[in-house]
């Protein structure tokens, strides 16, 4: 390889890395930005499951998390897990939601930040009426929700039991009782 090619390539991991330095070099969850999507994605519904054990609630992940949901609580409530970590804009891209041909309750969504999470969930009725941006042309339904704390359309919440609560709960025990 020429030295102006290396010197290019220089250039461009260092601008690469002092972007991670904004947030994520040395945070809580820096492992987890370095995760693969699969990873993550395992890391998050395991989470999930953990915390509804936590509030008392039957739930468990289904085939590994491969399939048309991801989680069912008190063997009822069927889930889609998705977790994504926080962009540079401090927003959250959840991807490869199914509008059709997959049968769950809701989109129960992860965001991981540099040192904190955050959670909500919608219906999947909510999602097929609203999701518009499909991920790519070669795959029309997989659609991808962007999220982000503060968001008016797709909030998030800091993950704590008073919000997993307020947001996660209250709504499962409707469907549950």
């Amino acid at each position: 390889m020429s030295s102006s090619y290396e010197d290019l390539i220089i250039e461009g991991r260092e601008k690469v890395a002092i972007s991670l330095q904004n947030k994520w070099v040395d945070s809580e969850n820096e492992n987890l930005k370095k995760a693969s999507t699969s990873d993550l994605g395992n890391f998050g519904e395991d989470l999930i499951v953990k915390i509804f054990k936590c509030h008392g609630l039957k739930a468990r992940r289904v085939n590994k998390g491969i399939g048309e949901f991801d989680i069912i609580v008190e063997e009822k409530v069927t889930l889609e897990g998705k977790t994504a970590t926080e962009d540079t804009k401090g927003g959250f891209q959840h991807n490869g939601i199914k509008k059709h041909g997959a049968d769950y309750d809701y989109v129960i969504c992860l965001g991981v930040g540099p040192n904190d999470f955050y959670i909500n969930m919608w219906s999947k009725e909510c999602c097929v009426d609203n999701l518009t941006t499909t991920m790519a042309k070669d795959a029309p339904d997989g659609f991808k929700l962007s999220s982000k704390p503060g968001n008016k359309k797709w909030p998030l919440y800091l993950l704590n039991e008073e919000n997993f609560e307020n947001y996660i709960i209250n709504e499962i025990y409707k469907e549950i009782v």
